[in-house]
């Protein structure tokens, strides 16, 4: 989910992924597709939240690791480098929305984008952030 500087929601995707990877590169994957989403339409600068510590730390690291999530890392700080954008750890409970849409897209066989609206099931997750 991408929000603006109030809260309000801009852009936000399901995307299942069709083969099975590890939780680290499932995580890199939704980040770089993200970063996609965002570049794409235009929604810079940019700051990027994850609860996942590990590939945060990887990211912030600059050094794509030679494992297997090394592709991706790569293709994310490719992209850190052209457009402003910045990475942090935030932790679970304040990343509750991001966790909603992962349980959706494990139920979902289908790419879903969604353009200045905000899915009734994770509304009231997104409501309580929103500055006025």
């Amino acid at each position: 989910m991408i929000r603006d500087h109030n809260g309000h929601v801009r852009r936000s995707s399901i995307q299942s992924l069709t083969v099975s990877f590890s939780f680290q590169i499932t995580k890199a994957v939704a980040i770089f597709r993200g970063l996609v989403l965002a570049v794409n339409s235009g929604l810079l600068p940019l700051v990027v939240e994850s609860s996942t510590k590990a590939v945060i730390d990887m990211i912030n690291s600059g050094v794509a690791p030679q494992a297997d999530i090394g592709v991706i890392i790569h293709d994310i700080l490719s992209l850190l480098s052209k457009f402003p954008i910045s990475i942090s750890f935030v932790s679970r409970r304040a990343n509750i929305v991001a966790h909603s849409f992962a349980k959706l897209a494990i139920e979902s066989v289908f790419y879903l984008f969604w353009f200045n609206l905000c899915l009734p099931s994770v509304e009231s997750f997104v409501l309580p952030n929103l500055v006025v």
